[in-house]
């Protein structure tokens, strides 16, 4: 049996959506612009791209070009940058250490710009442990689109159906399951994500370790 776990970032490795979520919401409020809560919400999961097109659609007035609306922000926010480090979810190292020690390969599969992942990958200190590092802005298309999942499968030379993703938004744990996968969800009960369909659940990270083996 082949023993492969690939991991989302946002939401599983960092507790990054809250803080993404409140930074959104200054920034529009600072701009004046007309948005609904719902509106917030439907960006959790999304890739930077998905949630440009999503507010431009529904928020009148709202920028036309993405570099403008990114560039704006950035320099809103300089002096205040995200401190990763007090996000990183609890138990993520240790997770990823055991399932090392274990044989599993383990990779990384998230809609994050890859600059980003590889700041969070350094940060959490997991570089070593980690076969493959894979972009959703790679693809024409991020999750629930599940071709970043198909591709990771494709580096393994492995059937999807023998690897296993650790998921907590509505579009991942769609893309793992279009895939093929079997999920284990990282219980999220914030932001109305619809969270269906996963083979586990889990509060914590290092519940792994007595879920991994049930899969198979």
């Amino acid at each position: 049996m082949k023993k492969i776990i690939i991991f989302d970032m946002d939401g599983v490795l960092i507790d990054s959506e809250p803080v993404y979520y409140e930074r959104q919401r200054e920034f529009l409020q600072y701009k004046k612009f007309d948005f609904s809560e719902e509106l917030l919400d439907s960006m959790v999961g999304n890739t930077g791209e998905k949630t440009f097109q999503l507010f431009k659609e529904e928020i009148p007035g709202f920028y036309q070009i993405k570099e403008e609306f990114t560039e704006e922000k950035r320099i809103y926010f300089k002096d205040r940058p995200v401190n990763y480090k007090a996000i990183i979810n609890q138990n993520a190292k240790e997770i990823i250490t055991w399932l090392k020690s274990e044989g599993w390969s383990i990779s990384i599969a998230s809609s994050s710009p890859l600059d980003h992942i590889l700041k969070i990958v350094k940060l959490i200190e997991i570089e070593e442990f980690l076969d493959y590092i894979v972009s959703g802005e790679d693809f024409v298309e991020s999750k629930p689109n599940p071709e970043i999942y198909n591709h990771v499968a494709s580096l393994y030379q492995a059937d999807s159906k023998e690897c296993i993703a650790v998921e907590d938004s509505t579009f991942g744990i769609e893309a793992a399951l279009k895939s093929g996968m079997k999920v284990i969800c990282k219980i999220d009960t914030r932001y109305g994500i619809n969270q269906d369909g996963a083979d586990v659940y889990i509060d914590n990270l290092i519940e792994i370790k007595d879920k991994v083996y049930k899969l198979f």
